[in-house]
């Protein structure tokens, strides 16, 4: 059944490579010879309506394409799957006005917007075939699209038209627009300064007008001279490319802007990229272990933590078990947006008996498309406790012993005493008071104990060097430890 399947979809999909579509608005439609048809064929995973692959690279992030308009280039928009090196073909014919002109896609799809001046076209990406409008005024060769409006910038202004290039009004903001860096993504319209690196976001809904001061700022690294590439966002990663270097370099970062991957577009991809979404997806991931550690003593109680993410464009609910050898196992239950992540503790786990143990932390999807990333697997070491108390007798007050060693690249261990039972919190923040990491939480028996620190946030994300503050709140009390962070 699945291979017929696969085979029907691709039967329709060649058939549909030959269709000419004939236009119905454009003034200026493209010669019927050079129009090939709105392609898909070059999907790299192709995913029935309950999500689940039918066919194609199991490898591929997704069913969901890339578009591209080549830096220069006047004939062709091209597309690409959206792995790590994606490279970029020739798809529909169009007549672009510019070869330097960054044009932008609609979220449908359906349309491609490219400014010229005081002249904006639209684009069928079935047939490529145009329409052409003239603006109130003109733009600095970039153009964005949220679907209702085609934002144009030109200096320190930003035009808003309708999609049929009736303007609408102009809002100012607090720099000069680099035209190679400008684009609607997650809401949010970013907007690039001239090293062609960091980008500036502005709410779209705000875009009624009056100036407007950037609430957000992103710098996605590499590269300089005003050639940083359009941003687009699927929903769960926005992509970023650099071109017009010996190496171009393309980048897709989670919905929070952190790294996801890196890798090689084959094409001067100064232009513009853009992205049509495809079939929803459903799929989560484990991503790291925090605790247990590598080794634990003996007698100790820890509460095992991981972080896990919804990777794929829907929202997903679902079942994560944690897992420490044999005899132990936790399931805790959650939901989570597309792109977002969680930090999870499991019940704890005592450190009973000596030796290594395998664990493993798993998310339990229902439809999940990726099986390779549900599971995250490490190992435990149990080990004699050998340290020395510095009390013979318990703690005659809250003590909190100094962060061995110090300065540290990575992990630390920190000693701390209570003279009583009480509840405990015992976390890393920064200097500006910010939480980085609870590493202990919870009623504790009064005695000496021991935590360690790997140097991660509670994202499982590694902290940048600096001095962090080590706080024990027990009781009602406060200690703190300064700890240096060297990389």
């Amino acid at each position: 059944m699945q291979r017929a399947v696969i085979a029907l979809l691709l039967a329709f999909a060649a058939a549909g490579a030959g269709f000419a579509f004939q236009p119905t608005t454009a003034d200026n439609p493209i010669p019927a010879a050079a129009r090939p048809g709105r392609v898909i064929e070059h999907i790299d995973a192709i995913y029935d309506r309950q999500g689940r692959q039918v066919g194609g690279d199991v490898d591929a992030v997704s069913g969901d394409s890339l578009y591209w308009k080549d830096y220069y280039s006047t004939t062709y928009l091209k597309s690409s799957a959206k792995d790590q090196n994606p490279a970029p073909a020739d798809r529909t014919a169009m007549q672009f006005q510019d070869q330097q002109t960054v044009v932008s896609l609609d979220p449908t799809g359906d349309y491609v917007y490219e400014v010229y001046g005081s002249s904006m076209r639209r684009f069928s990406t079935a047939d490529g075939s145009y329409t052409s409008h003239t603006l109130s005024y003109s733009g600095n060769g970039a153009c964005a699209t949220d679907g209702q409006y085609v934002y144009i910038p030109n200096g320190y202004s930003i035009f808003k038209y309708t999609n049929t290039g009736t303007y609408v009004n102009t809002t100012t903001i607090d720099f000069n627009t680099n035209q190679y860096a400008f684009a609607v993504a997650n809401d949010t319209l970013w907007a690039g300064d001239f090293s062609g690196v960091t980008y500036y976001g502005y709410a779209c809904s705000r875009f009624e007008g009056d100036t407007l001061s950037y609430d957000a700022t992103w710098n996605v690294g590499g590269g300089t001279g005003g050639a940083g590439m359009n941003i687009a966002f699927d929903g769960t990663y926005y992509y970023w490319a650099m071109g017009g270097y010996p190496s171009n370099s393309f980048k897709r970062f989670y919905s929070d802007r952190t790294l996801y991957t890196e890798g090689m577009v084959s094409t001067d991809c100064r232009g513009v990229m853009c992205m049509v979404a495809g079939p929803s997806r459903r799929d989560v991931a484990c991503t790291v272990i925090l605790a247990p550690s590598d080794s634990v003593d003996s007698g100790a109680a820890v509460t095992p933590q991981a972080v896990v993410r919804n990777v794929g464009t829907v929202e997903a609910t679902f079942d994560v078990r944690f897992a420490i050898g044999a005899d132990y196992a936790d399931t805790v239950s959650l939901t989570l947006a597309a792109g977002a992540a969680d930090t999870l503790d499991f019940a704890d786990w005592s450190a009973l008996e000596l030796g290594t143990f395998a664990v493993a932390c798993s998310a339990m999807l229902s439809g999940d498309v990726n099986a390779g990333n549900d599971a995250i697997h490490d190992s435990v070491a149990v080990v004699p406790f050998t340290g020395v108390l510095e009390y013979s007798e318990l703690p005659a007050a809250l003590s909190l012993d100094a962060v061995l060693p110090n300065p540290t690249s990575g992990r630390a261990v920190i000693r701390y005493g209570l003279p009583s039972r009480a509840e405990v919190r015992f976390a890393v923040y920064s200097p500006a008071g910010a939480l980085v990491r609870t590493l202990q939480s919870g009623v504790e028996d009064a005695g000496t104990y021991r935590a360690s620190w790997d140097g991660r946030d509670g994202q499982g994300r590694e902290v940048r060097t600096g001095v962090y503050l080590i706080r024990l709140t027990a009781g009602g009390l406060v200690a703190t430890r300064k700890l240096v962070v060297q990389k």
